[in-house]
């Protein structure tokens, strides 16, 4: 028994060490928005496990302005159990023989606030939200509760589950929201290989020796305990590189991005930092909660604000390659492409963590090359529209079809689109494909067109596609764009996302 206690002690120390390296590379960064890293932040009792400050007035990668991100690693050699909204508050679940998990982070809540104004307060672990939690399904990509989590009745599922935290935490309304809208969970956040492959990508990038797969100790796990022994737990840029170049780690000067590099944001994704990622990029994810739009107006909004960046850069976008990274809707990531268009050497990579480069190599569409099979099924012959169901990643047909049945009067025809090699996550391979994909795509549904007045899109495939199919998009006339709505109130169904062309209203 004690040799397992002390090797998941161990494994647990690793993986905190790795997750610190995870950030703390980012403060070798060129152009880094990081000031300083914390391993071991007192002040930040119970989440205190690694802390990141930032310089102002940058933004880190959740919603607002952030002064710092507050990080609790749990680790566990097994998946035996799981979290829930009640583990959440059972002190039990932790060991403990008075606090829960929840009580650990509103104490340290209440410590931070004298003297941070804005702050997330972050649990990182390898455990896993139960399956059948109910709030499980709505935590955001960014980690965050959703909005309707603090505005749910108590009648509600989770109108119950917020009314049984504020009440545990022996705290009012006001104050529960200003804590519950800083936590962010990480559940199931990678594997110790993806988080080792993550972890080297990052490392290259710092000018530092990746991680050697073949090797079981690693130098970076060493070194970090041995700053924990030492008391010396608080890094900028200069006294972490000094660090390395002691040790040994430092291979090359940081690496300069090989392409300028822009980006689109709707949606938060937990410890990413476009700011660093990117030259420049535009936000959006406050008409967002998740991936669901927050107002009315939402749509129109983020619309209209990325097509003010992309246009005030056309003139850079078009005579100097770039990339771009679409942490984004499936509508605005088509958007981006319709407003770029192909005539600009822009370039989409995707999808996380990978970030590949698709950059087709290919010349020329051969048009003999029709890489979809197609089918149409007539719905309405007094309707004037034509709908289009894209099937890439996920098969949408049966989905469509209800929404059509039960929400639309105006389409005539549905037309669906499948690879010929099906759908999957790897059903796109290369740049080329997704070029060949977006070139026939656009003639199969000009050939169906007809005299219908709009073409309705339904889209699932992944965004570096979307965005070559925007980029030809020009050539099909008046569009509208659906979004599947994952974290909706309602049952999950399809809402209008964008018309194109665009105006004011749309």
């Amino acid at each position: 028994m004690a040799k397992k206690q002390i090797a998941a002690r161990l494994s647990g120390d690793d993986y905190q060490a790795r997750f610190f390296w995870y950030l703390a590379t980012q403060l070798l960064f060129v152009d880094s928005n990081i000031e300083s890293i914390h391993l071991e932040f007192d002040e930040a009792t119970h989440v205190d496990d690694v802390a990141v400050f930032y310089k102002p007035p940058d933004k880190s990668d959740r919603g607002f302005q952030s002064e710092a991100d507050f990080y609790q690693v749990k680790y566990h050699v097994d998946q035996r159990d799981a979290y829930t909204a009640d583990n959440m508050i059972d002190p039990s679940f932790i060991n403990s023989p008075s606090k829960s998990l929840l009580q650990h982070f509103f104490e340290a809540y209440n410590n931070l606030k004298k003297k941070y104004s804005q702050f997330t307060l972050n649990l990182v672990s390898n455990w896993i939200w139960k399956g059948d939690d109910g709030l499980a399904t709505s935590i955001r990509d960014s980690g965050a509760l959703p909005d309707n989590f603090f505005t749910a009745s108590e009648r509600t599922y989770l109108g119950q589950i917020r009314k049984r935290w504020v009440e545990h935490l022996h705290t009012d309304n006001e104050t529960f929201q200003d804590f519950g809208r800083r936590l962010r969970f990480e559940l199931n956040y990678f594997g110790n290989a993806a988080l080792n492959d993550a972890l080297s990508d990052r490392l290259i990038r710092a000018g530092l020796r990746p991680l050697d797969p073949g090797l079981i100790i690693s130098p970076y796990d060493d070194l970090a305990r041995k700053f924990i022994q030492n008391n010396k737990t608080i890094f900028d840029k200069d006294s972490l590189m000094t660090e390395c170049r002691h040790e040994g780690l430092v291979q090359s000067n940081p690496v300069h991005r090989s392409e300028k590099t822009i980006g689109v944001r709707s949606f938060m994704r937990f410890a990413e930092n476009i700011g660093i990622e990117t030259d420049g990029f535009v936000c959006v994810s406050d008409q967002f909660d998740g991936r669901h739009a927050r107002f009315d107006s939402s749509w129109i909004q983020a619309t209209l604000s990325i097509k003010e960046f992309i246009e005030s850069n056309l003139h850079e976008l078009s005579s100097t390659e770039h990339k771009i990274l679409l942490d984004c809707h499936s509508s605005l990531a088509l958007l981006a492409g319709y407003l770029i268009t192909s005539r600009a050497p822009v370039y989409p990579a995707g999808p996380r963590p990978e970030l590949q480069f698709y950059k087709p190599t290919m010349l020329k569409f051969r048009h003999e090359n029709n890489p979809w099979k197609v089918q149409l099924i007539p719905i309405n012959d007094d309707a004037p529209n034509l709908a289009v169901a894209i099937s890439v990643t996920h098969q949408v047909n049966r989905h469509v079809l209800e929404y059509i049945n039960q929400v639309r009067n105006d389409v005539n025809n549905l037309l669906l689109l499948e690879p010929l090699a099906g759908t999957g996550s790897s059903s796109v391979t290369d740049a080329n494909q997704a070029l060949t994909m977006s070139h026939s795509l656009t003639q199969i549904v000009r050939k169906h067109q007809n005299n219908h007045q709009r073409t309705l899109l339904f889209i699932s495939a992944p965004n570096f596609l979307s965005y070559f199919i925007g980029q030809q998009c020009h050539a099909l006339g008046n569009l509208t764009l659906f979004e599947y709505d994952f974290d909706g109130p309602e049952p999950r169904t399809y809402c209008e996302s964008i018309s194109i062309p665009i105006s004011q209203t749309s």
